[in-house]
């Protein structure tokens, strides 16, 4: 990771910015105030918080049934805001950032996690040194391969969201079906005239076959898999 990204300890003196942001595993980086549809922190304790900048990474320790190990989100929202010093903040360089975006949607990193860290102090808080966490291994091929596979998984990513019931073509995506019943939800994405299902309550999170012109040099970037939970 240090190669890629560097730790975020620039905090928010003289409260430079007033807007708390939070890490939710469902919701990603959203205001503190939305999240808990009330202010939490007093404005003016917001001088010992981190500033966070659009497209910075944020660690969560918070552990949950869909992020044994916490989770890792980007600031979307198009604005800085703070986090707590309980979050680790770190900001990219010489990466893209969509590809590293949704390499932290899969579980691949979660190994280095539980080898390097521990759960045990705090039931709903993982425990790792930001140091340790700075030595994570991050796979990555050629920028443009980086690129290609994150405007992939993002275009897939919104025709997802859009919840249709109907078949949605286009020239460029693949086709995809959603159907419910009951309280599940279905998902069947055709990608290469190879078709995968997968039975999830998140429908913005599964695996899929990534196409043979988004593999590196005939390295299996096809494993890089996107999931709904716990493998």
């Amino acid at each position: 990771m240090k190669e890629i990204a560097d730790k975020v300890s620039e905090k928010n003196k003289n409260n430079e910015f007033s807007e708390p942001f939070t890490n939710s595993a469902e919701q990603g980086i959203i205001s503190q105030k939305d999240y808990f549809d009330r202010e939490i922190v007093n404005n003016e304790n917001l001088d010992g918080y981190y500033i966070v900048r659009n497209d910075d990474f944020i660690y969560n320790p918070r552990i949950s049934a869909t992020a044994p190990v916490g989770p890792i989100n980007r600031n979307r929202l198009g604005r800085n805001g703070v986090m707590s010093p309980l979050y680790t903040v770190f900001r990219t360089h010489d990466i893209d950032n969509l590809y590293l975006e949704f390499y932290f949607k899969t579980t691949k990193w979660h190994r280095f996690m539980k080898l390097n860290g521990d759960s045990g102090a705090r039931f709903d808080r993982f425990t790792i040194s930001s140091t340790q966490f700075m030595e994570m291994p991050i796979p990555y091929p050629t920028l443009e391969e980086q690129q290609k596979i994150g405007k992939y998984f993002d275009s897939l990513d919104h025709l997802i969201t859009l919840h249709q019931r109907k078949p949605i073509s286009h020239l460029n995506h693949p086709t995809i079906h959603t159907k419910h019943k009951g309280e599940e939800k279905y998902v069947r994405i055709r990608v290469n005239d190879r078709e995968k299902t997968n039975r999830t309550a998140n429908l913005r999170r599964f695996p899929v076959d990534i196409p043979r012109r988004f593999k590196d040099g005939g390295g299996s970037v096809g494993e890089f898999q996107i999931y709904s939970g716990a493998e």
